[in-house]
């Protein structure tokens, strides 16, 4: 599948982009301002005189982020690839550095107009401005990934025959459930049971049976049931959402709670899920 970056020209990611990139520096000069901002003096305390310095140069910032993302990216920013988005990203610290600078000196008198002053200034403002410009662009592209992960989950191409059954099966004699595909929602290892849960008129059933949910596993064979996680087996055609975050979440019909994927099963997962829905 192609990366979609179009969430990159979107109106509400240039304007939390400005914001982000405003408030975070105007947040850093005030928490680092011993570090040179204010004359190098750890001693000094905030002054009105201060904070509204700083926050002229939160305004300045936020309204050179608005001019550059609203007014001269449409000009010359058409098609959105990753290779722009990085080359535009560079110029945005050139520009913002640029007027940072210009503001600076204003403020002092012109004392550190020079070339090589605007090179350094400009090296520095991007180091600080990179954090809010690259959180805020995979804040985006996250939601981007869940919102196409939804579309594919609510898009469903297969379905279950409705005469296909699942056995369980454990050491015990009474330890047997026979349960119809489309009823059973998940099972979860409890020591030395495994708890099934499903769908039955009157709610969710759960039974426990004494078995490890690894031999469950290996007796049956069902595209539409995949291990998870060490503790999880879930019936994959009852997902109907998927949080692919830091850590990978399922969301089943049915149960309120999400289903945990652990790093070691997540790939796996996905590729059962896009191979359920006929996506290549």
């Amino acid at each position: 599948m192609t990366a979609d970056y179009s969430f990159f020209n979107l109106r509400s990611y240039k304007l939390t982009l400005a914001l982000a990139v405003a408030i975070f520096f105007m947040f850093f000069l005030l928490i680092f301002q011993p570090f040179g901002v204010n004359d190098y003096s750890p001693t000094r305390i905030f002054t009105l005189q201060f904070i509204g310095i700083l926050t002229l140069i939160m305004v300045k910032t936020f309204t050179l982020s608005l001019f550059n993302e609203f007014l001269i990216r449409p000009m010359v920013f058409t098609k959105v690839t990753l290779g722009r988005i990085i080359a535009w990203t560079i110029w945005s610290f050139i520009f913002l550095g640029t007027g940072i600078f210009l503001l600076y000196n204003y403020l002092g008198n012109w004392h550190d107009l020079s070339f090589g002053s605007w090179v350094e200034f400009v090296l520095d403002i991007a180091s600080v401005l990179i954090f809010p410009t690259v959180g805020t662009f995979f804040y985006f592209r996250y939601q981007n990934l869940n919102q196409a992960y939804q579309q594919i989950l609510s898009n469903k191409t297969t379905s279950i025959p409705a005469d296909q059954m699942i056995h369980f099966q454990g050491s015990g004699v009474n330890d047997k459930l026979i349960i119809s595909i489309k009823d059973f929602i998940y099972a979860q290892a409890q020591n030395n049971y495994v708890e099934l849960i499903y769908k039955k008129e009157t709610g969710l059933g759960k039974s426990l049976i004494r078995t490890s949910l690894s031999e469950q596993v290996d007796k049956i064979q069902s595209p539409y049931l995949v291990r998870c996680h060490r503790s999880y087996l879930v019936n994959l055609y009852l997902v109907r959402a998927i949080s692919d975050g830091s850590d990978m979440k399922l969301y089943l019909n049915f149960v309120t709670h999400p289903i945990s994927v652990s790093k070691s099963y997540r790939d796996s997962v996905h590729a059962a899920i896009m191979k359920m829905k006929n996506f290549d």
